[in-house]
């Protein structure tokens, strides 16, 4: 197929050379791949390509046509074709490709802004709970589509927030300066905070991790810096349970919490003491 010109290989007839868009490849004429192409080769009996030209990719032996994306960081094969590998700093993806970061200052009030933990309500908009280091509170901003909004919502640091299904906040923290309240549990409904005390011991609830399962109750992994332990708490039928996660000689940091699909507890923590991660 496609002989330009042959020649006798004693009892066999072979392609010396070819008609356009066919390259001779184990004495037969293959079909070569064009668009993108700058440069063929052959593979066994194959014509694949080698070279592409700007805007193309090399994937299988054909040149795939990668579509120009602003902010693109790479690209890379996928099925035969040209896919977005990722985004460029200064940009994310989104449904269009990469879409430039949209960045907000939130609170320039005092030294602010340590421990953040953020979470989305069913419209999208972020809530994010932080440490008001020099008023030593714990605070609350949001955005609610068109501005900004914070509240202090106790004394205390260390604030780990959710948002359960009815778009209700629930944030742990550990209550007072230095955590000499221990670990608290606090409900925004209605616009009002409930405040429960779930470890009153001094020194609890640094580092806290929350997390809501699948009937709404929480669940809370944190530190005890007055015995060294990580500590695991949980809230049913009305009533606080706690666990400690490590008997041996730990000191818990960095605490945190998954649910599995069973609400089973998973925590992590650093060990502080030996540098250790567990």
């Amino acid at each position: 197929v496609g002989p330009g010109y042959v020649e006798c290989l004693g009892t066999t007839c072979v392609a010396t050379a070819c008609l356009h868009g066919y390259a001779p490849c184990a004495g037969l004429c293959a079909l070569c791949p064009v668009a993108g192409v700058s440069a063929h080769g052959c593979a066994g009996s194959a014509c694949l390509a080698t070279v592409c030209s700007a805007g193309f990719l090399l994937c299988g032996g054909a040149c795939a046509y990668c579509p120009v994306v602003v902010g693109a960081a790479g690209y890379r094969c996928e099925a035969g074709g040209c896919v977005l590998d990722g985004c460029a700093e200064g940009y994310r993806p989104c449904a269009t490709g990469c879409c430039p970061w949209t960045l907000w200052l939130v609170d320039s009030t005092a030294n602010v802004g340590f421990n953040i933990s953020l979470a989305l309500d069913s419209l999208g908009n972020p809530h994010i709970a932080y440490t008001d280091h020099t008023n030593r509170t714990v605070k609350h901003a949001w955005f609610d589509g068109a501005a900004w909004a914070m509240e202090v919502v106790d004394w205390g640091a260390s604030g780990s927030i959710e948002i359960d299904a009815a778009d209700n906040l629930h944030l742990s923290y550990c209550h007072l300066s230095f955590c000499r309240g221990g670990l608290r549990y606090a409900v925004r409904s209605g616009g009002a905070w409930s405040f429960e005390d779930v470890d009153a011991a001094s020194g609890v609830g640094a580092d806290s991790s929350l997390k809501l399962d699948r009937a709404g109750n929480p669940h809370i992994a944190y530190g005890d810096a007055g015995t060294n332990r990580v500590k695991y708490a949980r809230r049913t039928g009305g009533l606080w349970s706690i666990e400690i996660v490590e008997a041996s000689i730990v000191i818990g940091s960095a605490v945190a919490l998954a649910l599995d699909a069973t609400d089973q507890p998973h925590v992590s923590f650093g060990d502080r003491w030996n540098r250790d991660f567990m």
